[in-house]
């Protein structure tokens, strides 16, 4: 029987009363202000946020290094970004995210490269500053070609005082300019991941924006359809995808903050005419400055699911002329067919059924749509790291009555999703070993994708067209054939799984690459061939991984075979170089 409202706000209330009683009275009484359920009409959620996780619980949040270099920092390709502390932190936050990119590893990107000052005891007693200073001599020694080095402080670096920014001073005026940012992002600043966005924003301001000569680049021209892509870390191509619907609408995107952006981007992006924000919590700061100081108004715009789509493609194309909103319509128009075959396909298995999300950024609202598009309900949503403005603008895309949790801890997910009983739980790869467990359908929801088969689409036409590869004819399932039937494309129109022998490169037109699930690169596959090169790493891993303990044998040296692999060229290669990861 179909419960009502009342009846699930009634359902709601009595659930999170049984949660708190398995709390001391002061604990609950604080965790009571973070738990919830939406009323229509209301300005916001009705819950507290961005306030200090208690102790003892099991937070999934992460502090303002992750904020900073796993976030903002961390995926603008084409500088080296320090972890400047203990190696635990760089070592964590190294490559853990899918941020595509198109380039060359060592030559013009760094951003699966692992570059940490590795701190000792001695370094805590007697300060890190030589050593950070002979690490930026050798880095420029070992990578001349990077554009720019940034700074991320670890907790440590807070504690015992090291001054990075005059070191940053010092080396950048040493090497004629260099760009170097120094970043406050210490661990144990704020209360979540959240503040660490906040001040890679305040560095992107103070040391790219109020540093960079207006005359630096005179060979950018500017035009009335300028855009930057603002906040899309391009996680598993997310912003290649969105790039591609805006150009098609006849703008040209000059920067992408900041998956597969470069540094170059970041200083030319107060010359846009609108700056386009996809993740609001870690990318509005900057907005707001560009806005004020430049005159850069800014939109926030969500490409999950074609309702969305179409709705922020016209709101996007309001702040152009004619030509830009007709072209919009066109777009519109074009990939309509191909989101309709994929509705008639998944919908009818899909009516109904129930989904809650918990996720940090701006997904426990942005897919809402996408779902609801497929016939699903979402009964559930909260952040890891939201702040009050975004249940506000949370309350766009949730019915009445729809269930509220902040920072919610490991015990109280467990248990509404074990009383709601949803259909798919949508969270965080922290999340999922839980409801693997429970036997409930769990995709991580940072790995739904942007946009569904249309970016693959595009993509495989682009490297037809560029490249001459017109034989290419993918391997379509019975599903997919279907759709085609449905949607009145042929075969070759769908993009399958291939291999392109020759990486697409970035254009001013286009930024379409196809990218390989095994791969951290725009390369479809990594080939180990040349010791200077492609270094290998430390560690050695079979494809199948590592064989069980009670099996593995011991062998002296003079008995084991000699590796078939070429060995690094040196110690500082090996300690940096990226593992191979195994397909997902």
């Amino acid at each position: 029987m179909t419960m009502t409202i009342e009846d699930r706000k009634a359902a709601n209330k009595a659930l999170i009363d049984e949660v708190l009683k398995a709390y001391p009275e002061k604990m609950a009484k604080r965790r009571a202000k973070h738990l919830g359920q939406f009323e229509d009409g209301k300005p916001d959620c009705g819950v507290k946020s961005n306030i200090k996780s208690l102790p003892g619980v099991m937070t999934i949040r992460g502090c303002a290094y992750a904020g900073s270099k796993g976030v903002v920092w961390g995926p603008i390709k084409d500088m080296v970004h320090i972890s400047h502390g203990p190696v635990g932190c760089g070592q964590y936050s190294w490559a853990a995210r899918r941020n595509y990119y198109i380039g060359t590893t060592g030559i013009d990107t760094f951003v699966t490269m692992q570059f940490t000052s590795d701190f000792q005891e001695k370094d805590i007693v007697f300060g890190g500053d030589k050593k950070l200073d002979k690490i930026i001599d050798e880095i420029q020694d070992l990578f001349p070609l990077n554009k720019g080095i940034s700074i991320q402080s670890e907790c440590p670096i807070g504690l015992i005082g090291d001054d990075i920014e005059a070191v940053s001073k010092k080396k950048a005026k040493e090497y004629e300019g260099h760009t170097i940012v120094p970043v406050r992002c210490e661990g144990f600043r704020g209360v979540s991941q959240s503040l660490g966005h906040h001040i890679a924003n305040d560095a992107v301001r103070d040391w790219v924006f109020d540093k960079t000569d207006p005359n630096k680049r005179p060979d950018f021209v500017s035009t009335p359809y300028d855009v930057a892509i603002i906040g899309d870390y391009n996680i598993g191509g997310d912003a290649w995808s969105s790039r591609i619907l805006l150009e098609e609408m006849g703008l040209r995107v000059i920067a992408q903050w900041s998956g597969d952006g470069t540094i170059a981007e970041l200083e030319n992006t107060p010359k846009a005419k609108l700056n386009v924000l996809h993740c609001y919590r870690s990318m509005n700061y900057i907005s707001r400055h560009m806005e004020e100081k430049y005159g850069v108004p800014w939109v926030e715009y969500n490409f999950f699911g074609p309702t969305k789509i179409e709705a922020s493609l016209r709101e996007i194309a309001s702040h152009f002329d004619d030509t830009i909103k007709a072209r919009a319509e066109e777009v519109i128009a074009k990939y309509k067919p191909l989101m309709q075959a994929v509705l008639d396909k998944y919908k009818p298995r899909l009516q109904g059924k129930k989904v809650m999300l918990y996720v940090g950024g701006l997904r426990p609202r942005h897919v809402i749509g996408a779902y609801e598009d497929l016939g699903m309900e979402v009964v559930g949503t909260g952040y890891e790291f939201g702040h009050n403005d975004d249940y506000q603008r949370t309350t766009h895309y949730i019915k009445d009555g729809t269930l509220i949790y902040d920072d919610v801890t490991g015990y109280e997910f467990e248990k509404f999703v074990e009383k709601v009983q949803p259909d798919l739980v949508g969270s965080g790869i922290k999340e999922k070993y839980v409801f693997q467990k429970m036997g409930v359908p769990f995709p991580p929801d940072a790995q739904l994708g942007l946009l569904g088969p249309v970016p693959r689409l595009r993509r495989l036409r682009d490297l037809r067209s560029r490249h001459g590869h017109g034989d290419l004819q993918p391997d379509l399932g019975p599903g997919q054939e279907r759709a085609l039937e449905k949607s009145g494309l042929t075969s070759l129109e769908l993009p399958g799984e291939f291999s392109c022998p020759k990486a697409p490169t970035r254009s001013s037109t286009t930024n379409c690459c196809f990218v390989s699930p095994n791969t951290r690169s725009c390369s479809p596959t990594r080939r180990r061939t040349s010791n200077t090169t492609t270094p290998m790493p430390r560690l050695r891993r079979s494809a199948t991984g590592p064989s069980p303990r009670s099996t593995r044998t011991r062998t002296s040296p003079a008995k084991r075979s000699p590796s078939t692999r070429p060995r690094p060229a040196s110690r500082w290669a090996r300690c940096m170089w990226p593992t191979v990861l195994p397909r997902h």
